[in-house]
């Protein structure tokens, strides 16, 4: 890539000549870097500038969060300062200082890149995870509640539809009724009705009438699920969208959704997904 800030780590500074000196030979930065020069280029997305100054190259802004999040700092604004104040943080810039822009706006376009270090972690067996956490947050539906409407009265409405609809149809096939026969049997309802009280939504029938707490109102919206390491770093382990307003609803798909990033759980004798179902006995796992 000839069109990026040219690094290199190896140039001597002044103070210190090296700043590989003043790192642990175990710092997390030495597996930072060498993991980050592994990801290909094609793992990134990089924005094309038609002129201006060159962009800083995509590993180096990759390693620096990385490098960020594993110490605990997450701000844009604290990882730019941190360039100038902690040594190990300096070493993976590279003595080069990118804008707290620059952090913020990066990670949005590279995920992939960072679960492809995430991985190669967990490999190599440095990636290690401590007491998880799964908590969720609601988010606004794109619909609104004025558009629900429990079951039974949707049922009622429904009903009505459908006699004005056989009316019409009784009206047309009368009028055909020299040139043709019926158009085919009435649809048979379903058999597992939901309950009557129920609501849904007609324009997101995804999502549904939820509040945060006690002190909140009713919106429509779905609830956003964050499986998270409680300790260290504390790195999002999965994540998943749910219309039920409780967490626990959620919970052993929370759990199932980590297969596929960090692993399942190792819990006493919980050594499979089979038995890992079996532990849990939520009667959600038919949704699972």
């Amino acid at each position: 890539m000839s069109n990026v800030i040219p690094f290199n780590r190896d140039r001597a500074f002044l103070l210190p000549p090296d700043l590989k000196a003043w790192l642990r030979e175990d710092d997390v930065a030495h597996f930072v870097v060498a993991a980050v020069e592994r990801v290909p280029l094609g793992a990134f997305r990089v924005m094309e500038r038609a002129g201006g100054k060159p962009p800083h190259h995509p590993r180096l802004l990759l390693a620096l969060l990385i490098y960020g999040y594993s110490n605990g700092i997450f701000s844009s604004r604290r990882i730019e300062r941190a360039i100038h104040r902690d040594i190990g943080v300096r070493f993976v810039a590279a003595n080069l200082h990118p804008d707290h822009d620059t952090i913020a706006v990066f990670p949005r376009g590279n995920k992939a890149a960072f679960l492809k270090v995430g991985l190669l972690a967990r490999e190599s067996g440095l990636l290690r995870v401590g007491t998880v956490s799964i908590d969720g947050t609601k988010i606004d539906a794109n619909a609104s509640k004025i558009r629900s409407a429990r079951y039974d009265r949707a049922n009622d409405l429904r009903a009505r539809l459908t006699a004005d609809i056989a009316a019409l149809t009784a009206q047309a096939e009368a009028a055909d009724a020299a040139r043709r026969g019926r158009c085919g049997r009435p649809p048979t309802p379903p058999d597992d009705a939901p309950p009557p009280a129920r609501p849904g939504n007609l324009t997101d029938p995804d999502s549904a009438l939820m509040r945060r707490s006690g002190a909140h109102e009713f919106r429509q919206a779905d609830n956003a699920q964050a499986v998270m390491c409680a300790d260290g770093a504390q790195p999002i382990l999965a994540t998943a969208i749910t219309a039920s307003p409780t967490d626990a609803a959620s919970f052993a798909a929370s759990i199932l959704a980590t297969e596929t990033t960090i692993g399942l759980p190792q819990v006493d004798a919980v050594k499979s997904r089979s038995q890992l179902r079996n532990s849990l006995s939520l009667r959600e796992w038919s949704d699972v």
